[in-house]
């Protein structure tokens, strides 16, 4: 969906500061006044967010609060674009703003260091056009044209083994289908000849 022009102002001065919870809240009153359902959805997000950094780790007031912010996830539409730069150093920040599947990450000049390309087999990287972006201690970003595409998130998520340990994360963001076929050919080459060895020991 695309946003109002009035949204820009909020929406850079936000990305200029992420840890601004002020920001978000006074962001969070202007999605509300524009009374669209997708906006409104945001705007109580936002709230739920900023509530839950007020609660220990382990309390039910803030456990609440997050099954609450991830079912109002779903209900928003917007989307807004980052910098990979920006998403891999404050992505928690950026969390408490939108949720993840919905920050849609430019890949234009993006170099990815070939131990991060290796944690998925090119085949897939090719058939699913999805890349991963970056690999650290506690997460691993990956960019796909459609986050949610359920049957690739669940692929990948088994195939990295990593939503399985609570304190590791798997972080799935969107990129537009023409900049992740440019970075795959960009960092695999183009694609080659289909392998057709099996087939014809099959027939023979």
């Amino acid at each position: 969906m695309p946003l109002h022009p009035d949204s820009d102002a909020f929406i850079q001065a936000i990305l200029r500061d992420p840890a601004d919870s002020t920001a978000r809240l006074v962001f969070a009153d202007w999605l509300d006044e524009t009374g669209d359902p997708s906006n409104v959805a945001w705007a109580r997000y936002i709230r739920l967010r900023d509530e839950i950094g007020r609660h220990p780790p382990d309390s039910f007031e803030r456990s609440n609060r997050e099954w609450h912010a991830t079912n109002t996830a779903v209900l928003i539409e917007a989307t807004v674009t980052v910098p990979l730069a920006v998403l891999v150093t404050s992505h928690a920040l950026l969390r408490d703003f939108l949720p993840l599947d919905r920050v849609r990450v430019t890949l234009e000049n993006a170099q990815i260091p070939r131990e991060v390309l290796e944690l998925v087999p090119e085949v897939l990287v090719r058939r699913r056009r999805m890349l991963p972006l970056h690999r650290d201690a506690w997460k691993v970003i990956v960019a796909l044209t459609d986050t949610r595409d359920w049957d690739t998130v669940q692929q990948l998520d088994q195939l990295l083994g990593w939503g399985l340990n609570p304190e590791r994360e798997v972080i799935w963001v969107l990129a537009a289908v023409d900049e992740v076929g440019a970075a795959i050919e960009r960092h695999y080459g183009p694609p080659g000849p289909p392998d057709l060895s099996r087939f014809i020991r099959r027939v023979r």
